[in-house]
């Protein structure tokens, strides 16, 4: 995810952050600064917002994704 040069680049991972943190409670709470940020009428990154996002990638990185198309095996 490359630094976010306005809102509308920070909106599409936000949303999906949201959508994560139900399964990573984690992620809501480390968000706050992002969700902040879009929540205001200018745009400006700052150094806790870009740790913010660092964090992001990190947890992110870490989660486990259940892929729907993989057919199941039998262990004997």
């Amino acid at each position: 995810m490359p630094e976010p040069k306005n809102k509308e680049e920070l909106q599409t991972p936000s949303r999906m952050l949201i959508f994560l943190s139900s399964y990573s409670p984690e992620l809501s709470s480390k968000n706050k600064p992002l969700k902040d940020l879009l929540k205001k009428d200018s745009f400006i990154l700052q150094n806790n917002h870009r740790e913010c996002i660092k964090d992001m990638k990190s947890i992110m990185s870490g989660l486990a994704f259940f892929d729907h198309s993989c057919r199941a095996i039998k262990i004997n």
